[in-house]
């Protein structure tokens, strides 16, 4: 069975002297202000939206988020890890076959259990 490569975020993981110490978390909202005339307008992509309830669901989502994830085989870039998994699954690139994911995440699944007692 070949061995698939191990996915990670290198920038979360390893201390870069040259690297800020932290990572700045924005968070996004918009007020009556968004308002064009015609719809709630998402001042940083101008995408429109109906509500301003959908505007600021919008600008609480990943939308704007860098696309950090990445196929270690086709090199697709995600937003979301849950994108990268769903594409890898999903074996368009041929990264890895379903049962090799099942099989590690199941083996993964049942040493934390172990560690934990169960």
């Amino acid at each position: 069975m070949p061995i698939m490569p191990t996915i990670s975020i290198p920038h979360r993981l390893e201390y870069h002297a040259s690297a800020p110490a932290q990572r700045t978390i924005a968070h996004y909202a918009a007020s009556e202000q968004a308002w064009n005339g015609m719809a709630y307008e998402c001042y940083i992509c101008h995408r429109t939206f109906l509500s301003l309830d959908a505007l600021n669901k919008h600008l609480a989502s990943p939308a704007h988020d860098d696309d950090e994830f990445i196929c270690p085989k086709c090199q697709r870039k995600y937003k979301l890890v849950s994108g990268l998994v769903q594409h890898i699954e999903s074996e368009v690139c041929g990264l890895a076959a379903f049962q090799q994911i099942d099989d590690q995440a199941r083996a993964f699944t049942d040493q934390f259990a172990r560690m934990l007692g169960f």
